[in-house]
């Protein structure tokens, strides 16, 4: 692939029931691509792990201005 074709994807909920499926799928059809997934993940070189409260409003902000993703997959969920 083209090196436009790079894209730098954002897995909110990537340590839950099917985040690391979609996280696998990923690495086999575009391992060009920068993966950030928010929790504990196992990542390869150029894939990221961080920790993020989905309900802290300046820290999502901070996330998404610093990372700047051009897709934002969101599987994130609040149990009880």
């Amino acid at each position: 692939m083209a090196a436009q074709d790079n894209k730098r994807i954002l897995i909110v909920g990537g340590t839950g029931f099917v985040g690391p499926f979609l996280i696998e799928e990923l690495r086999r059809r575009r391992p060009e691509d920068t993966l950030l997934a928010t929790g504990k993940v196992h990542l390869n070189r150029g894939q990221h792990s961080v920790q993020l409260d989905v309900t802290n409003r300046a820290d999502v902000l901070s996330l998404l201005r610093d990372f700047r993703p051009d897709t934002i997959v969101h599987m994130a969920a609040i149990s009880t």
